[in-house]
């Protein structure tokens, strides 16, 4: 529908039979529904040069700019739109709501929920609550968010008068509401209001099952049948495909339900990322009837006439979470390079989540980075006062800056250069403690037992809890904690006891950090191009 909306729109600027302005804006939009970012900003860019006093049009600007992850371009479109004389309630709440996710991307959600206050006092809309659930999310008030985003999924249904009311959310998953794009709403809203009730519970067996919305929440689960048709039950079957499809530290966790899985079926192929195969092959014990493939971007699973299901959704599918919390699981890579005697203690560091293209993810991974100054000082003193290697495990963001120093003054050691995990899984055999944020090499010192400090945020990400040191997860990791939204200092003073006892040296008596930015985890803001 959109395809051929855009081609209606160019033809009607071919022929002349619209007026410029709008039908590029329309243009616009429909590239920007199809991520054509280059193409969108172009039209808009002509929009404005017929008309620079288009609220709708500069608001869309924003959201281009946001999705390049210039923030700071996106900033000059909503100053320009915000000085427009006379906006209509619709623009200004829109360019509000647009302002919101801004502020988030910019990891300052006490503004943002300002915002989304002074909007849910105009109108409770579905996008206004949306945006007020992901701020609340991001600062901790869990409850706030789960009744918001309960607001916002009525909302919904309100919109949709054939709508089936009454039901138990659970009842709702994977329930259409006519079209695609009211039926992906509807399954988004689920799992955001399935996320923010597990921060509060990541046991709650009645919201768990809503994690498996996000399966449903894109075009092709609603025109293709064997998307869903397919998805595997956790039932005995013939054949069973298990694809790789979230980031890698997911995949490393839920590789250990593998072999669970193959228990039920006659066949099962496992296929994964280029990058995965090697280390899976050398270390994971497979059993023979279990068949590694490549998974590419063209690879479409749910069509090979085989049962299938998302590695992400393998341990809901069998039943095994919520895990005990008094059972951890024991590593299930397979260590071959023996520990060393008589040599220093190496300590691996990784402090920062990595990059990545896409708005979302890259926010939540700057949520997830400690400040580098703080974390450095702290290692610099277990250096000082044991003498041990500091060895770095980041692959990005040594090039420059504080950590350029470090490594080329000899202080600070590069250990991985190259995205190969293979050899990741080796740097790793080689230390005797890491410290770690959240990130997918936190999750492979996991798997192989290597006694690991994880500095966490306020809030984690639901699946480790918001109390507590241990994670049934994996045995050897110990984690660390901020008290509150932006407030690394006492995660940083867990960390430092913590490695000190194991160092061997006394523990610091307090920790000042040099950065306090205002950190969170959440789902995104909703928001779509007017």
């Amino acid at each position: 529908m959109v395809l051929a909306a855009l081609r209606e729109a160019r033809r009607a600027l071919t022929v002349g039979r619209a007026s410029h302005p709008d039908c590029l804006h329309l243009l616009g939009r429909l590239y920007q529904k199809l991520g054509h970012w280059l193409s969108a900003k172009r039209a808009y860019m002509l929009v404005i040069e017929h008309d620079p006093c288009r609220p709708l049009t500069l608001n869309n600007l924003v959201l281009l700019e946001l999705e390049a992850l210039d923030a700071e371009a996106a900033n000059r479109w909503l100053r320009l739109a915000f000085a427009l004389p006379s906006l209509d309630e619709h623009e200004s709440d829109l360019l509000t709501a647009a302002a919101c996710q801004l502020r988030l991307f910019e990891l300052q959600p006490h503004v943002a929920v300002g915002l989304t206050k002074t909007q849910l006092r105009r109108v409770q809309s579905v996008m206004t609550l949306n945006n007020h659930a992901a701020c609340c999310h991001k600062l901790g008030k869990f409850s706030s968010a789960v009744r918001a985003q309960r607001l916002a999924l009525d909302r919904l249904l309100d919109d949709f008068p054939d709508a089936p009311r009454g039901l138990s959310v659970g009842e709702y998953l994977w329930k259409s509401l006519g079209t695609p794009q009211g039926s992906i709403a509807l399954q988004t809203q689920l799992f955001n209001l399935g996320i923010y009730q597990l921060c509060l519970n990541p046991s709650d067996h009645k919201f768990l099952p809503l994690i498996r919305a996000h399966y449903s929440s894109n075009p092709e689960f609603w025109s293709n049948p064997s998307r869903r048709s397919t998805f595997w039950s956790g039932s005995p079957c013939d054949e069973l495909i298990v694809w790789d499809d979230q980031g890698f530290g997911d995949t490393i966790q839920n590789l250990y339900w593998v072999n669970e899985a193959a228990r039920r079926v006659k066949r099962i192929r496992l296929l994964l990322r280029p990058t995965l195969l090697p280390m899976v092959r050398e270390r994971l014990s497979l059993p023979v009837h279990c068949h590694l493939d490549v998974m590419t971007t063209d690879s479409a699973p749910w069509n090979e006439c085989a049962s299938q299901v998302p590695l992400y959704y393998l341990p809901f599918v069998l039943g095994v979470w919520p895990l005990p919390q008094s059972v951890a699981r024991f590593p299930y890579f397979n260590r071959v390079q023996p520990a060393l005697v008589g040599r220093r203690l190496r300590v691996g560091l990784v402090w920062s989540a990595g990059h990545h293209r896409a708005p979302q993810p890259e926010r939540c991974a700057r949520e997830r980075d400690v400040p580098f100054h703080d974390f450095w000082t702290l290692a610099l003193r277990w250096k000082a006062l044991s003498g041990c290697t500091l060895l770095s495990l980041q692959l990005e963001g040594c090039n420059r800056g504080l950590p350029a120093d470090a490594i080329a003054s000899g202080q600070l050691i590069q250990a991985v250069d190259s995205n190969d995990w293979l050899a990741t899984l080796e740097r790793l055999e080689s230390l005797d403690v890491l410290v770690t944020v959240d990130t997918s090499v936190a999750h492979l010192a996991g798997a192989i037992g290597l006694p690991t400090l994880l500095i966490l945020p306020c809030p984690a990400e639901w699946r480790w809890g918001q109390d507590g040191c241990q994670t049934p997860l994996y045995s050897a990791m110990h984690l660390a904690r901020c008290s509150q939204p932006g407030d690394w200092s006492q995660a940083l003073l867990q960390a430092d006891r913590w490695i000190s006892r194991r160092l061997a040296i006394p523990p610091a008596v307090s920790i000042i950090t040099h950065n306090s930015q205002t950190l969170s985890s959440a789902s995104a803001a909703t928001l779509n191009p007017d």
